[in-house]
């Protein structure tokens, strides 16, 4: 503590004399931010923290969103437990002020923090509440991103009706306002209407998208086609619409990622497929290939702090190593995913990963047995739960990012 206090003491003679101006001062942290430079960024918010009773009206409002831009730099980075400490203090702050606006945001961001974590009824409670405080204010950023955020829990939690409300509610907002919102509401209806086994819906949702399609364009736009017509296709009881989904997802994979969440999704989903074809034929290559998949998404998880999906895909991962045999294999990567959740606080998830190596020591010598007889690729699967388990992954990508 008194490194940090000898820190910004020498942080304010630094900066003393160059502005009287808090404005200036407030910018200057977004600027140190952009620039990456986030320790000299810090020390600055502490200063100004101290001084915060001799900002003006107009100041403390942007002080207060201030503390919010801290959390969600953060969050950007998967530092899930500070982006909730400035996410509080800007609540804090923001009710002290009677700021609605900022409280609003603040319970927003700290119910996507819950969402990332997989705590869904808190994140439900924070983010309806967020809402609430903002009612009347329709098309304001907040209110978008937040129904996204609420149809994504609903969809999880399995109450489709209420998902529906809230991304139809969505799309009445953006419709005609901004491009690529609407394309990926759609997107996100589409995927809804899949998962709700409601497949002409789904169809109508497809043929408005492309009707959008026709007449607006966004770089994400045919990445949002190809998966979307993919997840569909993909539920098709004949065999050529599933090769037709495989080869759209496979398309995506290939081509550079424009949009991580449509990647990970066109990878996940074509996993799911291989695992029908690994199933269906027991052709050994195809679990190859399914790996090689998945070890793709662990990299692109790390990369992009997705630290509760890295999670998923390492007990995943796991899964497919006790189908090859390899249960000392399948054992790593659940301690791995221990280590990750217990990191990053992710505490539902470390639940879910205790009871998968509980399930493993509990049925170690019934998957000796399965070895020692040579059982076929199809009964390892059933006994990995392998399919049952990519359903569920498939269905956490959906919106991550916090209203900013």
């Amino acid at each position: 503590m008194a490194c940090l206090v000898l820190e910004i003491s020498v942080f304010v003679r630094m900066y003393s004399g160059l502005s009287d101006s808090r404005t200036t001062d407030l910018l200057r942290v977004r600027n140190l931010m952009q620039e990456g430079r986030f320790d000299e960024a810090l020390l600055l918010v502490e200063v100004l923290e101290k001084e915060k009773c001799d900002l003006d009206v107009r100041d403390k409002h942007d002080f207060a969103e201030l503390l919010v831009d801290v959390g969600l730099s953060f969050f950007d980075r998967g530092k899930l437990n500070r982006a909730m400490e400035y996410f509080e203090r800007g609540l804090r702050f923001s009710q002290a002020i009677d700021f609605k606006l900022g409280t609003a945001f603040s319970h927003c961001d700290i119910g996507a923090v819950h969402y990332r974590k997989g705590d869904l009824n808190r994140a439900l409670e924070c983010i309806s509440t967020g809402l609430t405080l903002f009612e009347g204010e329709d098309a304001s950023p907040l209110a978008l991103c937040s129904h996204q955020l609420l149809g994504a829990i609903y969809q999880m939690k399995g109450d489709f009706t209420t998902a529906f409300e809230h991304f139809e509610k969505d799309l009445t907002l953006v419709e005609g306002t901004n491009v690529s919102t609407t394309a990926w509401v759609l997107y996100y209806l589409i995927a809804l209407a899949v998962d709700a086994d409601l497949l002409t819906k789904a169809n109508t949702y497809l043929q408005q998208f492309q009707d959008f399609q026709s007449t607006h364009k966004t770089p994400s736009m045919h990445h949002i086609s190809c998966v979307a017509k993919g997840l569909i296709l993909k539920e098709s009881p004949r065999l050529r619409d599933k090769v037709k989904a495989q080869e759209l997802f496979q398309e995506v994979v290939e081509d550079e990622i424009i949009s991580m969440e449509l990647t990970v999704s066109a990878m996940l989903n074509l996993c799911e497929l291989l695992l029908d074809e690994l199933k269906a034929y027991g052709e050994i290559t195809v679990l190859q290939e399914v790996n090689a998949l998945v070890t793709k998404i662990q990299n692109l998880t790390q990369q992009q702090h997705s630290f509760s999906l890295l999670v998923d895909t390492l007990i995943l991962q796991a899964k497919l190593a006790m189908i090859e045999g390899d249960l000392t294999k399948a054992m790593d990567y659940l301690d791995q995913a221990t280590t990750t959740a217990e990191d990053k606080n992710l505490g539902l998830l470390l639940q879910k990963v205790s009871t998968e190596k509980q399930s493993l020591e509990e049925q170690y010598e019934k998957w000796q047995q399965i070895f020692q007889s040579n059982a076929p690729l199809q009964v390892r699967m059933d006994q990995a739960r392998v399919e049952n388990y990519l359903k569920l992954t498939v269905q956490l990508i959906r919106p991550l990012e916090p209203p900013d």
